[in-house]
């Protein structure tokens, strides 16, 4: 059990810039324009964030505004666009991650961000990247325990040394690269996309679906493709398979599947499928968020033209996860 010292803080103002909608973030140096760090959170891996390791030392620190009670922060490190580039740009290699307790005093905003003084935990984590074309995710639950007296300690302090009123607490995420996997071809180290727990991205999409149908058996959804012929979708031969609900982009379907004979009390497994490309994704809801469960009740909910699938978790209740595609 740690205990901050509390005369002897180290008290860091970090400025956050406001203007998107998923997070807030900032940089100590905008190392290129062209492409700047608002590009790791618009869910697209064709764009990227870029920096460079200065005579071997670490790049300017990302700082990101992290969402309530996440477990993960999910990364695609490198250039998304296409293979090539991929691999013709360099990668992070390996990544330090700090997490700061953050205050915002009342009235210390302005037209695109906010100030938060802060203090650092006292515990960092180094991330050893893999050099793949993907995303990788990184469990952040290690820190759950801590944070909680942290916090409180940070409040504390803060109370007792500013005097001011206080408009928010948040916890923020620092990023550092402190090496990188070369490329073949430019200096460059990239980020495609940045998100945590409560966010699934998805590729482009590979198809394009005109209908959706079952088989006779109920064991299959067909799709037919607006380029004329059908695919299978999903196939289970030992469930009965039902709708449960489209979204209304009508991109995303969910499924129920359940044992072909009912005898006594069976079990419900929904299912969440991509239009875009034919892919079950519940994996991937369990990869990101850490505290989905599989094959749980889950249901769509629109909010301001953004598409989110609700479950309920263990712990926190009901959680929202947006689908981006």
């Amino acid at each position: 059990m740690y205990s901050l010292a509390q005369n002897n803080l180290d008290w860091k103002e970090i400025e956050l810039i406001d203007t998107l909608s998923y997070t807030s973030f900032g940089v100590n140096k905008l190392e290129n324009p062209h492409y700047p760090p608002s590009q790791l959170f618009d869910g697209n891996f064709k764009t990227c964030w870029v920096s460079k390791l200065k005579n071997g030392n670490p790049v300017p620190s990302l700082f990101v505004k992290m969402p309530d009670n996440t477990k993960t922060v999910n990364i695609f490190a490198g250039y998304g666009k296409t293979h090539d580039l991929y691999y013709q740009n360099s990668q992070p290699k390996t990544i330090k991650l700090s997490i700061w307790g953050a205050i915002n005093p009342d009235g210390f905003v302005s037209e695109v961000g906010a100030l938060y003084k802060s203090v650092k935990y006292p515990e960092d984590t180094l991330v050893h990247v893999i050099d793949t074309f993907d995303i990788q995710s990184i469990n952040l639950s290690a820190w759950q325990t801590g944070l909680a007296n942290f916090k409180n300690d940070v409040l504390e302090a803060y109370n007792s040394t500013f005097k001011m009123p206080m408009a928010e607490f948040c916890y923020i995420l620092q990023l550092e690269i402190l090496d990188e996997w070369p490329g073949t071809k430019y200096g460059d180290i990239c980020i495609s996309e940045l998100f945590f727990g409560d966010r699934l991205i998805e590729p482009e999409p590979t198809i394009s679906v005109d209908s959706i149908y079952f088989n006779k058996e109920e064991n299959t959804l067909m799709a037919g493709l607006k380029n004329k012929g059908s695919i299978v979708l999903y196939m289970d031969i030992n469930a009965i398979i039902q709708l449960g609900e489209i979204s209304e982009n009508r991109k995303w379907v969910i499924l129920l599947s359940m044992p072909p004979k009912f005898e006594g009390r069976s079990e419900t497994t929904y299912l969440l499928l991509n239009l875009s490309n034919g892919e079950m994704v519940n994996h991937k809801l369990q990869t990101y968020s850490q505290d989905y469960i599989y094959g749980s009740p889950i249901y769509f909910e629109e909010t301001d033209h953004v598409l989110y699938l609700v479950y309920e978790t263990l712990e926190d209740g009901l959680r929202k996860i947006e689908l981006v595609d």
